[in-house]
């Protein structure tokens, strides 16, 4: 049997998850943005892309303009990830991305698995964005 207190701390799990994040990465940084204080963001936010297309954000908060990206390794290394791409044409097509999600008037805050690890790496990365502590 389950106490209340347990009762209430399941609830409590089961409301915050989200299906929409991509990997364990950014469930992780989710929670500990959450742990943090910082607003809950928006996860895989649509943009149109000019070229033709759309681009999903990682997690965004869009009253604040500020886009956060998890940046791993993987994305630019990996074979899978890669596609028919080189590691640079994926490098450079991040930045294509990141300069037309800017030009909507978006600030970008990026951060890697080191930071989700040491929280107040990520703090300092969250903060200088423009984000602020709501918990």
């Amino acid at each position: 049997m389950v106490s209340p207190r347990g009762g209430r701390q399941s609830l409590k799990a089961i409301k915050f998850g989200n299906g929409l994040a991509d990997n364990a990465g950014e469930s992780e940084s989710r929670v500990v943005i959450f742990e943090l204080g910082f607003p809950d963001p928006v996860l895989q936010r649509q943009h149109v892309n000019p070229n033709g297309g759309h681009y999903f954000t990682d997690t965004e908060w869009p009253e604040y303009r500020t886009i956060g990206e998890l940046d791993g390794r993987g994305k630019y290394l990996k074979e899978e990830y890669l596609g028919s791409m080189s590691p640079g044409e994926a490098v450079y097509a991040e930045k294509i991305r990141e300069d037309h999600l800017r030009a909507e008037g978006n600030v970008f805050a990026r951060w890697g698995i080191p930071d989700i690890r040491e929280p107040w790496r990520l703090q300092r990365i969250l903060s200088k964005a423009g984000l602020p502590l709501v918990r």
